[in-house]
């Protein structure tokens, strides 16, 4: 791995910007045990051919990278070697792979995942020391971290806690009113909203006395519901958090432990789309053999995918590869991907009918939106997320109907709530904040921070996170809002295709921060000034930092 040099180790103000100046970082070994194992092994067995078979993805190749540099050592830079690929550990596909295998690592790759491991190490370096030390030099001993994809991910949460605050409700009225058709069938109709509380009153007068109304539209047709698009990381983790109210780093994490025990492919991919020549009876049964799908489908039902338009060129999606059987929370992400699989393959569009009603009650308009499933279609199997019923009764222009209730209800408009996790993902893909092998890791790190708390399956800042953003904000909003990590990401893009340069990239992107470094250090009295007063502000278990002791009393013998 990569590590700053001897001179930047102690944390000093006066060497902030040159961190930002270093071409060339130092390697180190952080584990010297399996570093003198594996160099022993490439000794032991001079005979033998490495072959590279980490993830098919660039931090795959990186590590495959770095392997190489000890097989090389001790081997010669002209020792051959080989690369396999595969996206599961399937049986027939690591075969599969063992008869196709590379002669090299993909170098585009491997220079675009040390572009991010160098990049992110050299800005979390600068700006955290220097607002950790801006800090101390107020007596305030905390850990103010700071991180190009950490700090846009805070950002939209601070700037959703700002919208809350700042709302100011606006009171509005309804009339709402219970029907009765001849049949006896039940239905409510309402009004639009009315801003002015003497033409609410007004119309409630009007119609308050009246016993009937008439139907003046009914309006129904179906509407696609299309199944749902093969199954990527971003749409994985969004969804399960929904579903298991669980932080989608944990997710992922059983989900890497359902790729390393073989039973899903893996995990981190932003494919949508299966290549050509995919084997669809394997993941179709894994499905059957779990017994949460059998008798659902006929023996010989066609796969026909809906894919989408998406290809990151290292993983198809993801998919079941063998039954997962054991009862627990495993087997309930286990069921999501078995289940959103033959969804996507096997079945058909669903159908819902949509309906509409229109009453007049004494020239008052009315009206009543509501709708039911007419084909379950891909819903019998993944029901999650199905729309839910509100049936409205079959009704003919003109027919009459009963006034059985007049309610006049005095409402008023709502602030937009806290951002959930799947909310803030679907923010950061859409940003470009982060990847989807590294995404999921950044809200819980806000809150591990003590940025921002998760408070019912939402994020709410903490002050510190508040004065965090809002300070910056005051020095260059570049410095918090996703612009800048975009441009870096683009740079990462530029140098896996060969566009542009490593050093020039790295080069281009340490300077747009190191402005922003010297901007920030300008500032940092008012900065600290604010951290601290969060800092002292703050209850106690939003400081994370503050370690907790459970007293003993001695008791003499």
């Amino acid at each position: 791995m990569v590590d700053l040099p001897f001179e930047f180790k102690t944390w000093t103000l006066t060497n902030l910007t040159h961190i930002l100046d270093i071409q060339k970082l130092r390697s180190i070994i952080s584990d010297h045990r399996s570093y003198y194992e594996i160099k022993k092994l490439f000794t032991q067995h001079a005979e033998k051919v490495l072959v590279v078979a980490t993830d098919n993805d660039p931090e795959g190749d990186l590590i495959g990278n770095e392997i190489l540099c000890i097989y090389q050592l001790v081997r010669g830079e002209s020792a051959p070697y080989a690369r396999i690929r595969f996206n599961s550990t399937a049986p027939h596909e690591i075969r599969a792979a063992w008869q196709k295998p590379e002669q090299q690592l993909n170098e585009g790759w491997v220079k675009k995942a040390k572009f991010r491991q160098m990049f992110d190490l050299l800005i979390g370096a600068a700006f955290t020391r220097l607002l950790t030390l801006g800090l101390q030099g107020r007596r305030v001993r905390v850990l103010v971290s700071f991180g190009s994809c950490q700090t846009p991910t805070l950002y939209f949460v601070v700037e959703r806690e700002k919208e809350i605050l700042n709302f100011r409700p606006v009171k509005y009225w309804v009339l709402k009113v219970l029907l009765e058709t001849e049949k006896g069938e039940k239905f409510e109709v309402s009004t639009e909203h009315i801003d002015v509380i003497n033409q609410a009153q007004q119309t409630y007068e009007k119609v308050r006395n009246a016993r009937e109304g008439t139907v003046s539209g009914y309006h129904k047709e179906p509407r696609i519901i299309p199944r749902p698009y093969p199954l990527r990381t971003d749409d994985a983790l969004r969804d399960l958090t929904k579903i298991t109210g669980i932080s989608a780093s944990r997710l992922l994490s059983i989900m890497e432990f359902l790729y390393s025990v073989g039973t899903i492919s893996y995990p981190r991919t932003d494919t949508n789309q299966y290549p050509q020549g995919f084997n669809f009876s394997q993941p179709r049964k894994a499905a059957e053999d779990a017994g949460i799908l059998r008798g659902t489908l006929s023996v010989n039902a066609v796969a026909a995918p809906r894919d989408g338009k998406l290809n990151d060129g290292a993983h198809p999606p993801i998919y079941p590869v063998r039954a997962y059987v054991k009862q627990d929370l495993s087997r309930k992400i286990w069921e999501y991907v078995a289940k959103r699989f033959m969804a996507n393959v096997y079945m058909n569009d669903a159908e819902r009918m949509e309906q509409r009603v229109e009453v007049s009650i004494e020239t008052v308009p009315f009206t009543a939106s509501g709708g039911y499933m007419s084909k379950m279609e891909f819903f019998s199997i993944y029901a999650y997320f199905r729309p839910a019923d509100k049936r409205l009764p079959e009704l003919s222009l003109g027919e009459k109907v009963r006034v059985l209730r007049v309610d006049f209800v005095e409402e008023e408009t709502k602030p937009p709530p806290r951002l959930t996790e799947a909310e803030l993902l679907r923010r950061m893909e859409k940003e470009g904040i982060g990847t989807d092998a590294t995404r999921s890791s950044f809200p819980t790190l806000i809150v591990n921070r003590g940025y921002a708390a998760r408070v019912e399956r939402a994020y709410k800042p903490t002050g510190l996170g508040m004065a965090l953003i809002d300070s910056l904000l005051e020095v260059d909003s570049r410095l918090v809002t996703p612009q800048t990590r975009r441009l870096v990401e683009e740079k990462m893009r530029l140098i896996e295709t060969g566009a542009i340069q490593f050093n020039d990239a790295l080069n281009d992107s340490a300077n747009i921060y190191k402005q922003l470094l010297e901007a920030c250090k300008e500032r940092i009295g008012g900065i600290s000034e604010a951290l601290a007063r969060a800092v002292e502000n703050m209850p106690v278990p939003e400081k994370p930092w503050v370690k907790r002791r459970t007293w003993k009393r001695r008791v003499k013998r």
